[in-house]
């Protein structure tokens, strides 16, 4: 009920700004860019792999449970710490380092680059047709 009377109260003002901006044309974005995926042989994503087997560690199961089993072995790697600063380079390589060595955790963020970088060292699976 609260949340209803707080958007009521604004709704002139957000109305307002929209109105402001009457020109502002959603629908014409234009194409999405192109873009592609780093390759896993790529330099770092095959060190960290080979590094930590991850091959071994994602499974052969299809991408969504390999993806999962990544995403557990990062939450087994290195503990959270919302607190904590994030140390350069952020690379999952440094990243697990740096928590090894220091004995320390890394925010949500950090621990998302090296989920996503875990993920992007494993060859993809082909898909079913």
């Amino acid at each position: 009920k609260k949340l209803a009377e707080m958007a009521r109260a604004n709704g002139g003002r957000y109305l307002a700004l929209l109105r402001r901006y009457a020109a502002y044309d959603s629908g014409s974005a234009g194409e999405a860019p192109v873009f592609a995926y780093q390759s896993p042989d790529a330099g770092v994503l095959a060190e960290l792999r080979n590094t930590y087997k991850l091959d071994q560690v994602a499974g052969n199961g299809d991408e969504i449970s390999r993806a999962l089993n990544l995403m557990r072995w990062v939450h087994r790697a290195v503990k959270h710490d919302g607190a904590s600063s994030n140390p350069e380079p952020r690379n999952s390589l440094n990243l697990l380092k740096v928590c090894r060595e220091q004995g320390r955790g890394i925010n949500c963020r950090m621990m998302a680059i090296v989920l996503n970088e875990a993920c992007l060292s494993i060859p993809r699976t082909p898909t079913a047709t």
